[in-house]
Order: C-alpha cells, then structure tokens, then sequence
C-alpha cells in the first residue's frame, strides 16, 4: 500500500482524480494500491516524506520555494503536474460594496486555515496590487468548502480567498456570491503537483510505483473530462460522507458535479501546444519563482523534473475517453 499525504484536513473531491483509479481499475492494472492522509498542513506532508512515512505527496510551490531560498533541502521532488493554474479566486457578497481587490484595504479576509496554499497565494496576488498583505487586511481562518461561504453570507468576513473546490462547495449550497476580478499581472502560477522522496528517486520500484501513480492519475482525468457524472458517482460511492447526509446517491452526486466541472479543464494544460499529461513548462517554473520572487535563488530542477512524464504517457488515451462515455451511473440505465 502506497501513502499519499496533503495538507487538506479531510478527504475531498479535490484529490478526486486520485480516488476514482481504484473503482476503474487504473491502480490494480499497474500493481499498485492507495492510501490517502489528509494531514491538515504542508509541514507535516514534508515531514511525511523525510521520514517515510509517505511516500508521495504534494505540497505547494508557495511553501517549498521560499523554504528552498532560504537553503533548505526539501525532501520533495515534483514529477506529475496533475493540476494546472490558476486555481483561486476572491469571493465576496453579492450586493458587497468591494468592487475591487484594492478594496479590500482594511477589510476581514478569509481563508480555510493557516498553513494552507490559499493564505500564501493570497497574499502574493494582493502583493500585485501594491497592497501590503501583511499590515492592510486582517487574514481569517473559516474552515473548507461550505463554512467559508457561510462566513461570506453571515458577514463574518469580507471576502473569502480560495481555491475552485471550496468555492463549488459554496456554489453547491446555493449561497450566492460574487467573484473580484483578479490583478491583471497574476501570471499562471499554481498548479499541483505529485511529489516524490527525493532520497527513494533513484530507486528502480520506487520510480516505478510513482510512473504507476502519474499514470493512473493521468487516466483519470481523462476520464473526469469526458464524463465528469460518472466521476463524482465513483467518488460518492466510495466517500458518501463528503456529501450532506440524508442526500439519495443522485443528490449526493449533484452535490460535488459543480466542482468537479469547475476543476476538469485544469486537468489539462493551458498551453495546447504540450501535449502529454502532466508536463510542466519551463516557462510555468520561472512564472513560479518569479510570482515568489526567488529567481536565482532556486534551482528550479531541484523541485521539477519531467524525467517520468514519457513513461506516464504510455497508455492509450482514446481507450480511457471510450470507457469514460461507456460508463452509466446506476440511477440512469
């Protein structure tokens, strides 16, 4: 059994394209199972991989490149780009007064927890705007997904900065909100990454259990693109918690459809000009040390490397978007 660690404190649809290979039968076709831990925060995912306790895992750009600048040796290495940018946004009332993100200057900012992507991001595309994200907004923890959205509606916060999942869930719950254009300079920064143990890299099993891994996940969202139903249905049957309870399994699937849409074109990459999943641009890395201002600082190859991606390609794509339109939810044959 392979552990797979995050920093998000419950399972989620947001790991959903890591979830639905095992019903597909993706992950037993390449020998391999899965394990997940959602460990509430990216230090522990780091401390997961230094100490083997994990052996993949993913941890923000935003946490390990200002970590690497200050010369520390991460024990990650990122091979699988599995979710492409950008991701966030800035949710506020409808009939909110903020029209801007300069106007959220002395303003209650949420976020789902400190420790999370969501406030080092936040913070970075405020920077954008000349704000000082420090001194000019107060950062708030609301907790994940539909709670945010009910800090939004109470008037608890201002805003709500976030990522696509928590701001479906919201959307899914009928709470009503309205999305601040972003500052024009965000450049496309914040994908997600599988990550390796860099000290295990070098190891033949290993580097064939993290192809294994990309490869499935890869599938997956194929799979998720050409019938995002059918793939909120695997993930609800096999975690029916993460909908409201009481929900029949069709409502239950509705409840999570929003976000699983939201996030299905980020699956692939931006530029259509790369054409195998999972690759990660050269150009993507320097907007990353960039929008972290560490260029020069980091060796980008000492977080990247596209070495797997060929051997994670090797599978038959238009096999998987055929089973994808084959599949019928149970509730509608």
């Amino acid at each position: 059994m392979l552990r797979y660690g995050y920093a998000g404190k419950l399972i989620n649809s947001a790991i959903i394209n890591m979830v639905i290979p095992e019903d597909l039968g993706y992950y037993k076709e390449e020998g391999i199972r899965l394990e997940f831990f959602p460990l509430g925060s990216y230090p522990a995912t780091l401390d997961g991989l230094r100490v083997g306790t994990l052996e993949f895992g993913t941890v923000a750009t935003t946490v390990n490149l200002p970590l690497m600048a200050k010369g520390e040796s991460l024990p990650i290495r990122n091979f699988m780009e599995y979710t492409y940018p950008f991701k966030w946004g800035i949710a506020v009332k409808p009939e909110s007064k903020i029209r801007q993100v300069t106007d959220l200057k002395g303003k209650r900012v949420g976020i789902p927890f400190f420790g999370s992507a969501d406030l080092e991001v936040g913070k970075l595309v405020l920077g954008l705007t000349g704000m000082d994200p420090e001194r000019d907004v107060q950062w708030i923890a609301v907790g994940e997904g539909t709670p945010g959205g009910l800090a939004i509606d109470r008037e608890d916060i201002d805003a709500l900065f976030t990522y696509d999942s928590h701001l479906a869930a919201i959307e899914a719950a009928g709470i009503a909100v309205r999305y601040l254009p972003l500052p024009a300079k965000v450049p496309k920064v914040g994908g997600w990454w599988l990550g390796g143990s860099v000290k295990r890299f070098s190891e033949p099993e290993y580097r064939r259990w993290a192809v294994a891994f990309g490869r499935s996940v890869a599938k997956a969202n194929i799979f998720i693109r050409e019938n995002p139903e059918a793939a909120a249905y695997l993930f609800i049957t096999r975690y029916p918690e993460t909908a409201p309870a009481g929900q029949s399994v069709p409502e239950k699937v509705k409840s999570i459809l929003k976000f699983v849409e939201k996030r299905a074109p980020l699956y692939a990459p931006y530029d259509k000009a790369v054409t195998k999943w999972g690759y990660t641009k050269k150009e993507e890395m320097m907007d990353e040390l960039d929008f972290n201002k560490v260029r020069g600082k980091v060796d980008p190859a000492l977080l990247w490397t596209n070495e797997l991606i060929d051997d994670i390609n090797h599978f038959d794509a238009e096999k998987i978007r055929r089973q994808a339109r084959e599949f019928a939810v149970p509730y509608k044959r």
